[in-house]
């Protein structure tokens, strides 16, 4: 903590002087700033440290806040920060860490020496792989330039912002000078480096000169022990009319040292300067650090006292951090499915052809769909790492042909559950690539029978009871040409010996019955007549397979004509004749009467030879 008075006296090394003590280059120029987030700090506020109140001076000590955020995927070496104005400048070296609540360390920040100081924040490897990385940092700054505005402006990205001065500004730059002895511990700009500051007016000099003889306080219950390190120096301002400091810092030379014990390592020194002269008012400060004498931390208290001439002063700094963070970053789990379809029937499955997957995960319930052949581009929600999903399958889709076996899902720590749900807990934030396999079974096509019964119908259907006929069919089933004869009796039923798949067109056809003779007359056949459904065909039939429940059947009717056998004309039994008798003539006539009648008895018997000869010639074309 810093009180007014030194801090005025201090405006003379920070306004002025910090180029002649070393604190920062004279020719410094800001930084060229590159960051891999550029825009990642957010809402920068400055506020008083702790004892400071306005008006804001040169000197005072202000505390910077701001968020921070990156995107996820960051990664370990990655940067991001902003470029401070040049009304600035760093405490104790500018450099600090960003824990998360665990202590993880999530990034480290520096601040540089710049003119316009840049703040650099260095993720790293606690973020690979995480999200959500953001946090909030601060640090403490002293204003070490004056300005009539009430902002300060914070470059961040190609963004100048404007930051409100503590107090609304201005920050002054006039200070009263010191008019009595007075002591100071502050926190370097180097980390673990306290700074100490002894303001002597000049007034206090006798016969041109004052001794300091410093102290420091050994360690305690309430105090650390430190030892003084580096080399003492000391300056002067000169004291206007009014009291106050004015001109620049002008470094006490060596050769103004009378006695100086200061020795790196001791606990104490004595320094006179001389040289002081009676009729300029000044005011002078003597500077030097000590170090701990181990780990120190918040909260740790030193102390010194230095007796200038004849009067004694004491102080003690209190170590408190000059910049801070923290930071966090979050792990989600997720799952990705790609779907494949397998089996005989996967190329029956068009690749369009959308699937429904379910899960279940922390209490909510979701559904998302993925396409036959699609590589794992779906996927599910975040949720953190240690959820466990529960996926399933539903609404399987109905394609034609196929029948669906039970799907799987596979994938770097599956468990099948058994009831058709599979669980899967991702142990990182990698996204598990799930499978979901469907196997496609073809589905055989509806098959169903032909039959074909017989019917002999007619005058002659009686006579032929025991014929055999036969009917030859023909079909194609997937390009193969089938073909067969059914051989039926009247009356029967003779089926295709095979099941046909429905649509399957049968041609029937009879090989023409022969015609039967029997002791009643000749069987003969008309034209086959086929039917199916009701409906007459003709002498083919072509019909189609359409129920796979009920046989197609096929009627076929043989019409039957009966020819009588011919009709043999009965021939009566033949007289013979009746010789009257005759008296033999005498003489010559007698001769003629046997010459007349053998000759009529010859004549007589003509006709009887000639019909025989008829009838046997019709007979045989009976025969015939």
């Amino acid at each position: 903590m810093r009180i007014k008075s030194l801090k005025k006296l201090l405006s003379s090394v920070t306004v002025v002087g910090l180029a002649t003590l070393g604190v920062i280059s004279a020719g410094a120029t800001a930084s060229a700033a590159t960051y891999t987030y550029p825009d990642a700090i957010t809402n920068v506020q400055m506020a008083f440290d702790t004892g400071e109140s306005a008006p804001a001076e040169v000197g005072d000590i202000f505390t910077v806040t701001a968020d921070w955020s990156v995107p996820n995927g960051a990664v370990g070496g990655e940067t991001f920060g902003m470029t401070l104005p040049t009304e600035l400048h760093n405490i104790a070296g500018g450099a600090f860490d960003l824990n998360n609540p665990a202590g993880d360390l999530v990034g480290t920040c520096t601040i540089s020496e710049d003119a316009a100081p840049v703040l650099t924040c260095t993720l790293t490897d606690f973020v690979n792989g995480k999200e959500d990385i953001s946090g909030s940092l601060w640090f403490k700054a002293q204003a070490i330039k004056s300005t009539t505005d009430s902002t300060l402006e914070f470059q961040i990205g190609n963004t100048f912002v404007p930051v409100g001065i503590p107090g609304g500004g201005p920050i002054v730059g006039t200070s009263p000078a010191p008019t009595k002895v007075s002591k100071d511990g502050w926190q370097s700009f180097d980390k673990g480096v306290w700074g100490w500051t002894i303001n002597v007016p000049s007034s206090v000099a006798s016969g041109g000169q004052f001794t300091i003889q410093d102290t420091l306080v050994p360690g305690s219950l309430q105090l650390e022990n430190h030892t003084l390190t580096g080399q003492v120096r000391a300056e002067w301002r000169a004291v206007d009319g009014n009291g106050n400091l004015t001109g620049p810092a002008t470094a006490v030379p060596a050769s103004d040292f009378v006695q100086n014990t200061f020795a790196a390592g001791g606990k104490s020194f004595t320094l006179t300067i001389g040289n002081v002269p009676a009729d300029q008012a000044r005011a002078y400060q003597v500077i030097y650090y000590t170090t701990p004498d181990g780990s120190f931390f918040p909260g740790d208290a030193y102390a010194n006292e230095a007796t200038v001439q004849s009067t004694t002063v004491g102080t003690t700094f209190t170590y408190q951090a000059s910049g801070g963070g923290d930071g966090d970053a979050k792990s989600y789990a997720r799952f990705s499915i790609a779907k494949a379809v397998s089996g005989e029937g996967a190329s029956l499955v068009p690749a369009d052809t959308e699937f429904t997957v379910h899960y279940t995960v922390a209490g909510d319930a979701r559904d998302m769909t993925v396409k036959a052949g699609e590589a794992n581009r779906v996927q599910s929600e975040r949720y953190p790492i240690g959820s466990t999903f529960v996926i399933s399958e539903v609404d399987i889709p109905t394609i034609a042909g196929v029948d669906w076996a039970d799907y799987t899902i596979s994938g770097p720590g599956v468990t099948d559950n058994g009831d058709g749900t599979y669980s899967v807990t991702p142990g990182d934030n990698t996204t598990v690539a799930l499978t979901l396999d469907n196997s496609a079974l073809v589905v055989p096509p509806p098959t169903g029978t032909v039959s074909v019964t017989k019917h002999v119908t007619g005058a002659g259907a009686a006579l032929v009871p025991d014929a055999k006929y036969t009917v030859h069919y023909a079909y194609t089933v997937d390009g193969t040409a089938t073909e067969g004869d059914l051989t039926i009796a009247d009356g029967d039923t003779a089926a295709i010996d095979a099941t046909l798949p429905v649509g399957t067109e049968v041609t029937f056809t009879e090989v023409a019955p022969k015609s039967v003779t029997t002791d009643q007359g000749t069987v003969k056949y008309g034209d086959p007549v086929f039917t199916a459904g009701g409906k007459t065909l003709g002498t083919t039939a072509t019909v189609t397979v359409t129920d796979a429940d009920q046989a197609l059947a096929v009627d076929l009717e043989n019409p039957t004509t009966l020819v009588p056998p011919p009709t043999t004309p009965e021939t009566p039994p033949a007289t013979p004749p009746t010789t009257p008798p005759t008296t033999p003539p005498t003489g010559l006539a007698q001769t003629g009467s046997s010459f007349a009648a053998g000759t009529a008895a010859l004549l007589g018997l003509g006709p009887l030879i000639a019909g025989g000869a008829v009838f046997v010639a019709r007979r045989k074309g009976v025969k015939h």
